[in-house]
């Protein structure tokens, strides 16, 4: 009996590590972008380099 609630409590873990993990990101605010413009600036320069040619 003491592996069945073990395999249970396991179990259970599992289960609220996935919700808690597809909620936290939900309630959070991430600005975009703050990451999107760097990227987008030296990505530029080996696609002006190919164009020029």
């Amino acid at each position: 009996m003491l592996f069945r609630e073990q395999e249970f409590i396991q179990t259970l873990t599992k289960i609220f590590h996935h919700v808690i993990a597809l909620i936290f990101p939900m309630y959070q605010y991430i600005q975009a972008d703050f990451f999107l413009k760097p990227d987008t600036f030296f990505n530029l320069f080996p696609y002006k380099f190919l164009y020029n040619h």
